[in-house]
């Protein structure tokens, strides 16, 4: 399994690995700030930083789907990923009807 995450690191860019860094670091410092606390002001900026680090991994990510599967396969991941509630109502409707 080492092996595995090494060789899946090497895949990755230098920038994909700093925001990978910043988003483990402002989660954890995060962490730190609540559990010592720290004004919620101070939190907020910490995990906003951190939350604005994941969503640029997943946007990244997300483009890289794109080149590989195309515009529509691109699309419906990029509906299910932003209203996952609805996906999953309207799968269960679909299935419910049948």
């Amino acid at each position: 399994m080492a092996s595995t995450m090494a060789n899946a690191w090497r895949l990755l860019t230098t920038s994909e690995r700093a925001t990978i860094a910043v988003a483990a670091a402002a989660t954890l410092g995060t962490l730190a700030l609540r559990t010592a606390g720290v004004a919620d002001l101070v939190v907020f900026g910490a995990s906003a930083v951190a939350l604005g680090a994941l969503a640029m991994l997943v946007g990244h990510g997300t483009d890289q789907l794109g080149h590989r599967l195309g515009h529509g396969a691109t699309g419906v991941l990029q509906s299910a990923r932003s209203s996952p509630t609805a996906c999953s109502c309207s799968a269960w409707r679909s299935c419910s009807a049948a």
